[in-house]
């Protein structure tokens, strides 16, 4: 009973961040030990971790193959660099959204829940296992170049694609 009501929590919470449009975007990544690289953070948002393969190349949520889930629309989210760490090292229980960390609800608690807690819910388990280096890259970039962007610029697709690209065409 007490863990169903810590995942309703933990749900709520994460529905409510998700829907948030507005507001301030942090500014750095708190507690992170390392100077942040955006574009290492960009490389393994579209390569590493392929976390465009669910949410789109520019976080909007549009799938990008087949087989994939939708994934949030990040450009109308707000979170903080906080959240955000523990969303990609423990994904979202009950989700699609996997764990980018492969000692998630083992010996790194998610959302103050063991294995046992989250049980059923548990998310699935990325294809890959993120450094605490690569997950700070990847939030700094996505503060920087996603989050709370608002709808897809023909500016951001060329600041992805490059200044060449005619795919930006459209936008």
């Amino acid at each position: 009973m007490r863990n169903t009501w810590r995942l309703g929590i933990l749900a709520a919470l994460t529905t409510a961040a998700i829907v948030v449009a507005g507001g301030a975007r942090a500014a750095e990544i708190e507690g992170a030990a390392t100077l942040v690289d955006a574009e290492a953070g960009k490389r393994v948002w579209s390569q590493t971790a392929g976390c465009i393969r669910c949410h789109g190349w520019a976080g909007d949520g549009t799938v990008e193959g087949p087989g994939f889930p939708a994934g949030t629309n990040l450009r109308k989210v707000v979170l903080d660099a906080v959240a955000l760490k523990e969303i990609i090292r423990c994904g979202v229980p009950g989700s699609a959204m996997p764990s980018f960390n492969r000692n998630a609800y083992g010996s790194l608690p998610c959302f103050g829940m063991t294995a046992a807690q989250v049980g059923q819910q548990r998310p699935p388990t990325g294809e890959v296992s993120l450094a605490d280096t690569q997950v700070d890259n990847l939030v700094g970039y996505l503060l920087a170049k996603v989050m709370n962007r608002g709808p897809i610029t023909k500016e951001a697709c060329l600041d992805y694609y490059g200044p060449t690209n005619a795919f930006c065409e459209r936008y």
